[in-house]
């Protein structure tokens, strides 16, 4: 089936006036990473909107939704992995065809391409605009972010990746960063952001640098607490209860623990 990719009328005018955009945590320029113990979640570090609300450069920023500025970062992300000029377009549809490639993927590229011709993504951060659309308070642009492989993050925001100490530094900075701002929205509200805490928990906490079933306990049940939405409030609970039988009688005193802390944030 044929793939249609739909660029809404104001990408490219959103991203040509983001180029310049000031970021405080523009996370592109910052070479040099903070080397700072890991800390223990506390559930008043995350009370607050993430909506920034005396920025001085604020002023700068174009007057955009949220939604506005994902849909941008999502074409700019599109657009990475296709060919910037015609002759490179030849030049890989040819190699795609000799080495079997579906006819609907090359189609894709070359539809994209075209769409994308406009756009000198090489100079746009996607992952800048990500991060202002979450200013923002948008759970789908959470969402987008965790999705972002290392490779991607590395290429959008200029890491040296010859360094294996840059690359190192800087996946922690990015891992830390999404559970940072995961917690965040997930505090407000957040569905998407909830969900992949209580996933993300399961394999990895940035704090202990190892799996923390308490930790996605404790949000599956404020989740569940705090949600009207009935489909998601099963799919929550379906994942608490699988966990509940893994864990020692200590760990879900500390996840009962954790979970009325953070219901009285909430509140």
């Amino acid at each position: 089936m044929k793939r249609i990719v739909i660029f809404s009328t104001i990408a490219i005018s959103i991203t040509m006036l983001l180029i310049n955009v000031p970021f405080e945590n523009d996370v592109s320029t910052n070479a040099q990473i903070e080397k700072t113990q890991p800390q223990a979640f506390q559930p008043s570090n995350f009370k607050t909107s993430v909506n920034r609300t005396n920025n001085k450069n604020t002023s700068n920023i174009p007057s955009l939704s949220s939604q506005q500025l994902l849909e941008s970062a999502k074409n700019i992300r599109r657009c990475k992995g296709v060919p910037k000029t015609k002759n490179e377009l030849t030049v890989w549809i040819d190699k795609a065809t000799s080495i079997g490639e579906p006819y609907e993927f090359i189609e894709d590229v070359s539809s994209r391409f075209a769409l994308c011709s406009d756009l000198k993504h090489e100079e746009h951060n996607f992952i800048k605009i990500l991060l202002l659309a979450i200013e923002k308070g948008s759970d789908d642009a959470l969402n987008e972010l965790w999705a972002v492989s290392d490779i991607e993050y590395f290429e959008s925001t200029g890491v040296d990746t010859t360094s294996k100490q840059a690359v190192f530094e800087h996946r922690v900075k990015f891992t830390n960063m999404k559970y940072a701002l995961a917690q965040k929205l997930a505090m407000n509200g957040g569905e998407k952001s909830q969900l992949r805490l209580i996933k993300g928990f399961q394999n990895f906490d940035p704090a202990t640098l190892q799996p923390n079933i308490v930790k996605a306990v404790a949000f599956a049940e404020y989740a569940m607490q705090t949600t009207n939405n009935n489909e998601f409030y099963l799919k929550v609970s379906f994942i608490k209860n699988n966990l509940l039988n893994k864990m020692s009688a200590l760990q879900l005193e500390q996840a009962e623990d954790l979970t009325q802390r953070l219901i009285s944030v909430h509140r």
